[in-house]
């Protein structure tokens, strides 16, 4: 997990046949007011791999676009799979769905065809906005029911996960592990965030998984 601020709104990632319809895709993005990380403007070299996973952790969402395949290429499957350990919301843009042979995503992909490239649009700038108040209160109850404490929640997957999860099916939004981490953190510098029991056991009564 990346201890970078976040640097890009979208990282934005494709097959090796889509080369075209991901410029379209950066276009629009960009012409929408996000900022855009793509693979395309960095140069091959022995530092590739480390920046584009460096760039990867530090973006709030990430956008593949696929072209025609049969198969998921390997460097984009990692690329998704890190994005969703991360718990970063992510999409993959078509042109045409029909496209798309069953079970090669995973199911946590949301996938849309360029039609709705809006939803890609509103969800981030939704989740890149400051949490309010209101959503703040809540962080702050899911952390007392997940339990688990700061220190210690980068390091457990699962409470992470937990934790990440029902935030979002609260708020009906996609919010990453990472960004809602840093919240608690800030929470906890300035002595908003609650303390937790003692005992290792949730109740879980406030918030529903």
């Amino acid at each position: 997990m990346s201890d970078r601020k976040k640097t890009y709104d979208v990282f934005l990632t494709s097959t090796t046949n889509a080369t075209g319809l991901v410029v379209k895709v950066e276009a629009i993005l960009i012409a929408a007011g996000l900022k855009v990380f793509s693979p395309l403007r960095v140069p091959a070299g022995a530092n590739m791999w480390e920046r584009l996973r460096e760039e990867l952790g530090a973006s709030l969402s990430v956008v593949a676009v696929l072209g025609e395949y049969t198969h998921l290429p390997p460097s984009l499957a990692i690329e998704i799979g890190a994005a969703l350990a991360w718990n970063k919301p992510t999409y993959a843009l078509l042109e045409n769905l029909a496209e798309l042979e069953p079970g090669v995503l995973p199911a946590d992909v949301q996938v849309l065809d360029l039609p709705h490239i809006d939803q890609v649009v509103q969800d981030v700038h939704e989740i890149s906005q400051p949490l309010t108040a209101e959503q703040k209160q809540l962080l702050a109850e899911v952390y007392t029911d997940v339990n688990v404490p700061t220190d210690q929640l980068p390091r457990s997957p699962d409470a992470l996960s937990r934790f990440t999860d029902r935030f979002n099916k609260a708020t009906h939004r996609r919010w990453s592990s990472e960004r809602l981490l840093r919240e608690v953190l800030v929470m906890r510098k300035s002595g908003r965030l609650p303390k937790l029991r003692r005992n290792s056991a949730s109740n879980d009564h406030r918030i529903p998984a």
